[in-house]
C-alpha cells in the first residue's frame, strides 16, 4: 500500500484515510441492512450512526492529542488534516458509548445493539502493532497490512454468522428456551482479545491485556448461556436477601 495516493502541492490524500472512510462507509451500510431487518426507525439509524462517528473522531483524536504533547493547542489539536492523527482504540470505546446511550434513548434491546455494532466495528479492522508507521496514522502497520486485513476478514465473516444463526448452536442455547442476544459481540470481543495477544507476542510486548479480554469474554458468554447455573443461584442469593 503506498502511503501517500495522491499528491497535488500541499494537498496530500494518504491511503489510510482512504480505507478508513471505506470502512466506514461500508460499516454504514451494514448498520442499516441489520437495523432494518431488526424493524428499527431507518431515519434513527441514520441519527445514530453519524452520532457515533462524532463519538469515534473526538474521543479518538482527544486520546491521540492527549499521546502527543507536541499537539497541546487547541489549532494543533482540531486541525486534523495538518496534524493528522486518531487513536482508533479511544475512537471505538467513545463511538460504543454513544451508541449504547442512543440505543436505550430509542429504547433498543442493548444486547441486540451490542451485536450489530461489533458486526459494523469488524468492518473497521484494527491498528497492528508492529511495521511502520503511515503518514496520517497513529499506529503502526505491518506492509499492506497484511495482519490486520486477515484479521479484519475473518472476523467479520465469523460475527456476522454468528449474529445470523445464534438462536441455533444448541451448545450456546443449551436447556433454556430462548438464546440469549449478545454471541455475536461477545466473540468479537474475544477475537480482538486474540488479535491483540498475537500482536504482542509477535512484538515482544506483554500479553496479558489480550488475554484478560479473550477470558472476558468467554466467562461472559458462560454467563449467557443456557448451561448456565450462574444465574439460578444469584436468584436464589436475591430471593435471601
Amino acid at each position: 500500500m503506498l502511503p501517500i495516493l495522491v499528491s497535488w502541492g500541499p494537498i496530500k490524500i494518504y491511503s489510510y484515510g482512504v480505507f478508513l472512510a471505506l470502512g466506514l462507509f461500508a460499516g454504514l451500510y451494514w448498520w442499516w441492512k441489520i437495523g432494518r431487518d431488526e424493524h428499527w426507525d431507518e431515519t434513527t439509524l441514520f441519527d445514530s450512526y453519524f452520532l457515533a462517528l462524532f463519538g469515534y473522531f473526538l474521543s479518538g483524536r482527544g486520546v491521540y492529542v492527549l499521546m502527543h504533547g507536541e499537539l497541546y493547542s487547541p489549532i494543533k489539536a482540531m486541525a486534523i488534516l495538518a496534524y493528522p492523527g486518531i487513536n482508533v482504540i479511544a475512537g471505538l470505546l467513545g463511538a460504543w458509548i454513544v451508541m449504547f446511550l442512543l440505543a436505550r434513548k430509542n429504547g433498543w434491546e442493548l444486547w441486540k445493539v451490542f451485536d450489530v455494532v461489533s458486526v459494523v466495528c469488524s468492518t473497521i479492522g484494527m491498528p497492528a502493532s508492529w511495521g511502520i508507521m503511515y503518514p496520517g496514522g497513529s499506529e503502526r502497520r505491518v506492509p499492506i497490512d497484511i495482519w490486520a486485513l486477515i484479521w479484519a476478514m475473518l472476523s467479520f465473516v465469523v460475527v456476522s454468522r454468528v449474529r445470523k444463526y445464534f438462536r441455533f448452536y444448541s451448545w450456546y442455547k443449551g436447556e433454556a428456551s430462548v438464546a440469549k442476544d449478545g454471541l455475536a459481540g461477545l466473540i468479537f470481543v474475544g477475537l480482538s482479545g486474540l488479535y491483540l495477544a498475537v500482536a504482542a507476542l509477535l512484538s515482544s510486548r506483554t500479553i496479558v491485556w489480550g488475554v484478560a479480554i479473550l477470558l472476558f469474554a468467554g466467562c461472559m458468554i458462560y454467563l449467557r448461556s443456557g448451561k448456565n447455573r450462574g444465574e439460578e443461584l444469584l436468584a436464589k442469593i436475591r430471593r435471601r436477601k
